[in-house]
């Protein structure tokens, strides 16, 4: 019994029991913060991007890192991008369109006469008179043999000072006025000038007719040789091929550019000379103000930033194509395409470029250069360039070359002009988008 009630003596007192229910209340109480703390999530990607860009020939082209591994691919009609898995905070979309085509080069617009008469201009200054003569007629062809074709009529082009006070005079020349005679000479006077292009030639012709005891004679007639008229350059001659009626290949046609541009693309038919068996055709002569037009660039695509704190899964992603340039004179740029990332956000294509005129006889009229976004990765390169400012050479514009998204929107620079040439304006480059996380 003695030893019971020593075993029950050694236990706590009530005030110890209350001290250390004290203390431990304390310790957790100072310990809640810690206990309490947010630990930062071990799956957010601190950063990452996808690229998605189109080459000039339609293909899509993607590009893609995340936590410093790197894929790409291409694909067709589209890009798809996939959202991470892990939660992102947000996304910074920025989409480009498509740039515009540059505008052709401009040549001034000719007053064209087909028929003779008095001509006047409508101020002072320099302008270009271009003539074209008639065409000779054709050799004639009897009893089956072959005759050969009339020469076009002589061309020409010369710069003159004109005033719009005085009288000017025209005469066309008419084509050979039926086969085998020469065409009618075009000429333009006043004012102290004499500015003349030759009728063409006709063609020779052979007569084939029976002779006695039925042996065929043939006979040579020297009423032309199917020579092109003078000029400067000359006209073309005929071919000196043998054909027979209405072979108008052989013909002699007018191939100048500059002659063809100030005449308003008439040269193929007026001035030609005849087939063999036909007549040849009329002359034309026209009056053009000595200016030139360059074409202006095409603008770039638009480009726009967003930023989104969620994405659906799956974006689907279209991409504007660049406008086409003039391909005429004077034609204006094509506007670019738009792009579209999903149906969250659009980006317009640029304008196509248009024609500012430059009055200048002297100079050529270089096409203007192009621009690109603010937002493409590199804007100091793989811009599109305009006529005559590369090697000062060719009129056409230079288009841009595409280096991954770089250059992407980027407008067509415009095609230049020189006298009597005009350049094509250069194509636009395709948009671009770009997600970064």
């Amino acid at each position: 019994m003695l030893n019971f009630m020593e075993k029950r003596l050694c236990g706590f007192s009530l005030s110890e029991m209350l001290i250390t229910l004290t203390i431990i209340a304390i310790l957790a109480v100072g310990s809640v913060p810690v206990l309490t703390k947010k630990k930062p999530k071990k799956d957010v990607i601190n950063h990452g991007s996808y690229i998605c860009y189109r080459t000039t020939d339609g293909t899509y082209h993607w590009e893609r890192t995340e936590n410093n591994n790197k894929t790409s691919g291409t694909s067709y009609g589209s890009c798809i991008f996939t959202t991470p898995t892990a939660k992102i905070k947000s996304y910074s979309v920025k989409l480009i369109g498509g740039g515009g085509g540059g505008a052709a080069g401009t040549l001034p617009k000719p007053k064209v006469m087909y028929s003779s008469g008095s001509v006047r201009v409508d101020e002072d200054g320099e302008y270009t008179v271009a003539l074209i003569a008639g065409g000779g007629g054709g050799g004639t062809q009897i009893c089956g043999s072959t005759s050969k074709a009339g020469g076009s009529g002589g061309y020409i082009a010369e710069d003159v000072m004109l005033y719009k006070n005085n009288y000017y005079y025209v005469t066309v020349g008419r084509g050979s006025s039926n086969i085998h005679n020469a065409g009618g000479s075009t000429t333009f006077t006043g004012d102290g000038y004499n500015i003349t292009a030759s009728g063409g030639r006709s063609g020779n012709w052979r007569v084939h007719r029976e002779g006695p005891f039925g042996w065929g004679v043939i006979d040579k007639c020297k009423w032309g040789d199917g020579n092109g008229g003078g000029g400067s350059p000359a006209g073309v001659a005929g071919s000196q091929t043998e054909g027979r009626c209405g072979q108008s290949g052989l013909a002699g046609t007018i191939s100048n550019e500059r002659i063809n541009n100030l005449t308003n693309n008439t040269s193929k038919y007026y001035g030609r000379g005849g087939a063999p068996c036909y007549a040849g055709n009329p002359g034309v002569a026209s009056v053009s103000k000595v200016s030139l037009g360059s074409g202006g660039a095409g603008r770039p695509g638009e480009a726009i930033v967003k930023t989104f704190t969620a994405l659906p899964s799956q974006v689907n992603i279209t991409l504007g194509m660049g406008g086409s340039g003039g391909s005429y004179n004077g034609a204006a740029g094509y506007a670019g395409g738009v792009s579209r990332f999903g149906s969250l956000l659009t980006a317009n294509g640029g304008i196509g470029g248009d024609t500012e005129y430059i009055v200048n006889r002297t100079a050529t009229a270089p096409g203007q250069n192009a621009n690109v976004p603010a937002l493409t990765k590199v804007a100091s390169i793989n811009r599109s360039y305009g006529g005559f400012t590369v090697n000062n050479s060719s009129v056409d514009a230079r288009a841009a070359t595409m280096n991954g998204y770089s250059g992407a929107g980027s407008g067509g620079s415009g095609g230049g002009a020189a006298m009597g040439e005009y350049g094509n304006g250069a194509k636009g480059m395709p948009g671009a988008v770009i997600v970064e996380w």
